[in-house]
């Protein structure tokens, strides 16, 4: 489910609706918290335990640190906070300069991951 994390940044109540749904289905969640994913017919899991499953989806639940780094920067002398602007959006532009689609709303999930196929970690019933 850490794949929600970018839209819980961008849209919190639709990202989280999306991490929710990953979670629902079956291993999705096991005795140290949320798997890594599972594929979109359930029938396997990737049961890591990672940075990206664990820290990415509660940060950016928190709002992300962008609000913090932004202010170490900004107080940091040379002009650092303008730099790294500068920097990130002259790479994004070369490699992006338009991005298909980017004009539409956010979707909320419209199907679940089958719940058939697999059964439910033993310590998680």
């Amino acid at each position: 489910p850490y794949g929600a994390f970018p839209t819980v940044l961008a849209n919190a109540s639709v990202g989280i609706a999306w991490y929710h749904n990953m979670l629902l289905g079956r291993k999705m969640q096991g005795p140290y918290g949320s798997t890594e994913g599972a594929n979109v017919n359930g029938t396997e899991i990737s049961p890591l335990v990672s940075w990206d499953t664990k820290q990415l989806t509660v940060l950016a639940m928190l709002g992300g640190a962008g609000s913090s780094v932004g202010k170490y920067l900004k107080r940091e002398p040379g002009m650092k906070y303008q730099r790294f602007f500068d920097v990130i959006q002259r790479e994004y532009e070369l490699k992006f300069p338009r991005i298909s689609g980017e004009d539409l709303g956010y979707k909320l999930p419209q199907v679940q991951i089958p719940t058939t196929h697999l059964k439910d970690f033993s310590a998680c019933n």
